[in-house]
C-alpha cells in the first residue's frame, strides 16, 4: 500500500513538490545574487574615490657658498733633470794586481776523545766535542759563555765520569733510535752547568734520557793560560736496538 493511499495529506504532498520548489528557490537565489552584482557594477564606478593626498617634505633653499679670494698662484720654476753619475772607467793602462789569499788560522788540536757505553748496551755516548762557533779564536772570558761564542782554551773538557744511559720503555716498545746530540755548558768545577738538546739533532722520545746522562756527567775542566774556564761542549749518544 504506498503512502498517498494511506495518507493523501501531508508529507506526501510535500515530498511530490519537492523538485519543484528546490528549482524555484534556487533559480530566486541566483536572480537576487545577479542583481546585486550588477547594482554594484553599476554604481561604484560613479562614486568619487579620495585620492590620498601626497605627503609635504620641507624645502630647503641653499645659499651659495662664501666666495674666497683668489690665492696668488706661485710661478712654476723649470727643473733642469740631474744625470746620474757615470761610472769610474779604467784607464787604458791599468793592470791588475794579484790580492793574496786569507790566511787561515792554523787548526787546533782537538782534546782525546773519551766515550762512554751505558749498562744497557742500547745507548752509547760519543766523542765530546768543543763547540765555539766553529772557531777557537777569541779572548777568554770571567762570566759563562753563550753558545756559539769563541773561547781561547789551551786544554779541554776530558770526559771522567758519567752515568749508563738507560733506554726508554716507551722508546724500546715503539722501536725508536736515533741519535740525540746534547749541548753541555762545563763549568770551572768540571761540572755540567747547563744541558740542552741540538733542535738538528733531537729525538723527542730519547731526548730525556740522554739529557739526565749529561747532566750527571763530569769533566776535567777546560784550562786556559792555566787558568779554568767555562766552555761550551757538544756530545752524541746514539740509541741502538740489540
Amino acid at each position: 500500500m504506498a503512502l498517498k493511499d494511506f495518507m493523501p495529506y501531508g508529507a506526501s504532498e510535500l515530498l511530490a513538490d519537492q523538485d519543484r520548489r528546490m528549482a524555484r528557490a534556487s533559480a530566486s537565489a541566483t536572480a537576487l545574487l545577479l542583481l546585486v552584482f550588477a547594482a554594484l557594477m553599476l554604481f561604484l564606478p560613479r562614486m568619487p574615490i579620495a585620492a590620498d593626498k601626497p605627503a609635504e617634505f620641507p624645502s630647503y633653499v641653499l645659499e651659495p657658498p662664501p666666495e674666497s679670494p683668489d690665492a696668488p698662484v706661485e710661478p712654476l720654476v723649470p727643473t733642469t733633470p740631474i744625470a746620474p753619475p757615470s761610472a769610474p772607467t779604467a784607464p787604458d793602462h791599468a793592470v791588475p794586481v794579484p790580492v793574496p789569499d786569507a790566511i787561515a788560522p792554523e787548526p787546533v788540536a782537538e782534546p782525546p776523545a773519551s766515550s762512554g757505553a751505558g749498562e744497557a748496551g742500547e745507548a752509547h755516548p760519543g766523542t765530546v766535542a768543543p763547540q765555539g762557533g766553529g772557531s777557537d779564536w777569541g779572548t777568554p772570558v770571567e762570566s759563562d759563555p753563550v753558545w756559539g761564542t769563541p773561547v781561547i782554551a789551551d786544554e779541554y773538557p776530558v770526559l771522567v765520569s758519567s752515568p749508563d744511559v738507560i733506554y726508554p720503555d716507551l722508546a724500546r716498545e715503539a722501536g725508536v733510535e736515533g741519535r740525540v746530540i746534547v749541548r753541555m755548558l762545563v763549568g770551572r768545577d768540571g761540572r755540567v752547568k747547563e744541558a740542552v738538546v741540538d733542535p738538528k739533532h733531537s729525538v723527542p722520545l730519547l731526548d730525556a734520557a740522554a739529557l739526565a746522562s749529561a747532566r750527571a756527567s763530569v769533566f776535567t775542566p777546560a784550562l786556559s793560560n792555566g787558568h779554568a774556564v767555562a766552555v761550551w761542549v757538544a756530545r752524541p749518544f746514539d740509541f741502538r736496538l740489540r
